[in-house]
């Protein structure tokens, strides 16, 4: 009889919290929300569902203090975090549409966070998906960046990005990059990029194509160290239209001060 009372004592804790999730839940969400981020991170109707899935359809940033990244404005439209313990447990963000004033548009974007177990979360495998991007005189379509989050550095290793077509604007003409692949060894957050160490790689498997340059295959692999990057560039098929250039293979190598 003791054992069935703690039982039925149990499930109605757990109904109660469940309950009073989804009835507080949202307006608790919001105060902290704009309590933590002192009145600069503002969200709109947020709701969450019997299945604890989080929807928030607007989200607006005002002068959000980033630390070295300096202070951020803009939205975000559609924010919906899931969750799920099919293959193991997994954070499922999404974003319908995002601007960051003066740096750039993403849309479609999802992001799955997924620890190493719902009660071990020193290394966290990160998946970024986007549908396209724009920032400055760039442009993605169909983007993955792929990652670990080491917690306990505060840093992530393994970095992958994969964009099935990238769009370069130039002063005068536009360039069309298809497959391009970067690798980058690790980043550790909220240090700038010239205390930075790592390795990094590019591919371009479908090479490029503009008036002043054509080429079919392009890679790049360096290092950067102490604010200095050494990288070395290979090509392949390489010939310049109206000069009557043409190189079977290059390798250029170069270092550069950041």
């Amino acid at each position: 009889m003791r054992l069935l009372k703690i039982l039925l004592w149990l499930t109605l804790s757990i109904c109660l919290t469940w309950a009073a999730l989804i009835i507080l839940g949202p307006k608790t969400l919001t105060w902290a929300i704009e309590k933590y981020t002192f009145g600069t991170v503002t969200v709109d109707r947020v709701n969450i569902s019997p299945r604890l899935e989080v929807n928030i359809p607007l989200v607006e940033m005002s002068g959000l203090d980033t630390h070295n990244s300096g202070a951020v404005s803009g939205f975000l439209r559609g924010v919906s975090i899931d969750w799920s313990n099919e293959d193991g447990f997994e954070i499922i963000a999404s974003v319908g549409s995002a601007q960051i004033d003066g740096r750039g548009v993403v849309s479609g974007a999802n992001l799955k966070a997924t620890p190493r177990s719902l009660i071990d979360w020193s290394e966290i495998g990160l998946t970024l998906t986007f549908e396209s991007a724009l920032a400055d005189a760039l442009e993605f379509a169909n983007g993955t960046v792929a990652a670990r989050l080491l917690s306990k550095q505060i840093q992530l290793s393994d970095i992958g990005i994969e964009v099935a077509q990238l769009g370069v604007k130039l002063p005068e003409e536009s360039l069309t990059l298809e497959g391009v692949g970067v690798a980058v060894s690790q980043l550790v957050l909220g240090q700038s990029i010239a205390n930075q160490q790592f390795e990094f790689s590019m591919r371009l498997p479908s090479g490029i194509a503009s008036r002043e340059l054509r080429a079919s295959v392009l890679s790049i692999d360096g290092t950067l160290l102490n604010g200095t990057a050494a990288f070395t560039l290979t090509g392949g098929d390489l010939n310049v239209p109206g000069r009557g250039a043409a190189i079977e293979k290059v390798t250029l190598s170069s270092v550069y001060d950041i």
